[in-house]
């Protein structure tokens, strides 16, 4: 028999197991030209209660111009928001020009670094780092941190190899 906190947690995991499927199935309906939904973002908890997984789902589709074959689906990105050491930013540095001071900055950023720390390990001062800062969240064209990750993991996938 389950304790108190583990019936919760397995009826948390079956409502979000219950929700991620849905959400599967409205994606693969527009991939089909049935629905009109570009993706849709899901927490998933944990067991150890760290920081939930980010789940990802996004339309698949090829007409055949990609990939010679008729291909329609959902696409699954899983980020684990406790690795930031895989995340990589040379696909945002050379998808908008980041200069190579800008990319060690959003480097540190993707680590989680705050702006005194990033600051002090490159021996800069932190009006610098500001402004390193804002001029990769405009060049990127996103709010904050948290959107300049998400855009990160876009970009480049944490695959393994690919960072």
């Amino acid at each position: 028999s389950l304790s108190g906190c583990q019936a919760s947690h397995h009826a948390q995991q079956l409502d979000q197991t219950k929700q991620l499927h849905i959400i599967i199935d409205k994606v693969v309906a527009t991939a089909n030209a049935q629905g009109d939904t570009d993706g849709e973002l899901i927490a998933i908890a944990r067991r150890s209660h760290s920081l939930p997984y980010l789940v990802e789902v996004a339309p698949l589709r090829d007409d055949g111009q990609e990939t010679g074959e008729m291909l329609r689906g959902a696409m699954v990105f899983i980020v684990d928001p406790e690795r930031t050491d895989v995340v990589s930013v040379k696909g945002l540095a050379v998808a908008f020009g980041l200069s190579d001071a800008e990319q060690e900055v959003c480097h540190r950023l993707a680590m989680g670094r705050t702006n005194e720390e990033i600051a002090d390990m490159r021996g800069v001062a932190l009006e610098t780092v500001k402004s390193q800062v804002k001029a990769v969240l405009n060049k990127t064209r996103t709010r904050n941190r948290t959107e300049l990750v998400h855009l990160a993991v876009k970009v480049l996938p944490p695959i393994d190899g690919a960072g």
